[in-house]
């Protein structure tokens, strides 16, 4: 698949409160799938990060495609090459990979804490994106 065009616009969306906040679960899932790939090029506690992820990943799939596609539409406006969720993190800056991230936390864990922070309501996306639908009302 060819790379998106450069990106009409780049950075967050500070004086846009909705949509900073879905460039911020953007970044947020962003890190997850960094840190499954970390976990898994390692070994690092990969079948439960990966069973993990999976189940997350079940519960917010429409959640992420609808975040993945109002910033397609944000930083690429309307392009004819279909924008991928690379494209958009390096519209935002995003690291490719989660080394830098981890800093002095050894990435098994990191890979360990997993399971346990996506059970957390800062990664339920779905929900988070529902409370913002309800104060657009």
């Amino acid at each position: 698949m060819l790379p998106a065009q450069p990106p009409a616009r780049a950075g967050y969306a500070f004086e846009r409160p909705a949509l900073l906040q879905q460039q911020r679960i953007f970044g947020l899932a962003h890190g997850v799938h960094l840190l499954l790939s970390g976990c898994l090029d390692r070994q690092e506690n990969a079948p439960a990060a990966r069973q993990a992820y999976d189940l997350w990943y079940a519960r917010q799939r429409g959640a992420l495609e609808r975040v993945r596609s109002v910033l397609a539409d944000h930083f690429f406006v309307s392009q004819a090459t279909p924008v991928r969720w690379q494209d958009i993190a390096r519209a935002l800056g995003l690291k490719e990979t989660i080394y830098p991230s981890l800093g002095d936390v050894p990435l098994a864990a990191a890979c360990a804490s997993l399971p346990q922070a996506l059970a957390e309501p800062r990664y339920d996306f779905a929900a988070q994106l529902e409370k913002l639908d309800d104060a657009a009302r």
